[in-house]
């Protein structure tokens, strides 16, 4: 009941109150992952990225095997301008399911921007293998190789 809550209010883009009524949840039941991972996509949305990281922290720590929080977590390091931060979790994630394409794409998008070029690029071939008909991976290569 409570994420149906959180997603109604989130559909009204009141962010301040989906993190009131997920920190009840997690205050109610402090091993809900589910509620520390909408938790950290929240405060990743209002671009509060250092409680983003503590709760996703969280969220694994509860449910290790989850690759989604580790990209969440990832990106929230990205946005923060942590690249080799983002690209360790975004490791962990890859170590849980190689096949998702997100993690690679944030970890090509840190070693892009730690002048890391042939490391990115490595990074985007992943994401051919994986996913080979979006385009916008070829033209990253390309800015890259120019």
């Amino acid at each position: 009941m409570i994420f149906l809550e959180v997603c109604l209010i989130l559909c009204e883009n009141d962010l301040d109150k989906a993190i009131e009524v997920l920190q009840k949840a997690v205050e109610i039941n402090p091993k809900d992952s589910k509620a520390y991972y909408a938790l950290g996509a929240v405060y990743t949305d209002k671009k509060e990225y250092d409680n983003a990281i503590e709760v996703l922290q969280k969220e694994v720590e509860i449910n290790p095997k989850n690759d989604e929080a580790y990209i969440n977590m990832g990106n929230a390091y990205f946005l923060k301008g942590e690249y080799d931060k983002a690209i360790d979790v975004c490791q962990k994630a890859i170590d849980i399911n190689p096949k998702r394409y997100d993690p690679y794409a944030f970890m090509g998008a840190s070693y892009l921007s730690k002048g890391e070029d042939i490391k990115a690029i490595e990074m985007y071939e992943k994401l051919v293998e994986i996913e080979p008909t979006k385009s916008n991976i070829y033209k990253l290569m390309g800015d890259i190789y120019l």
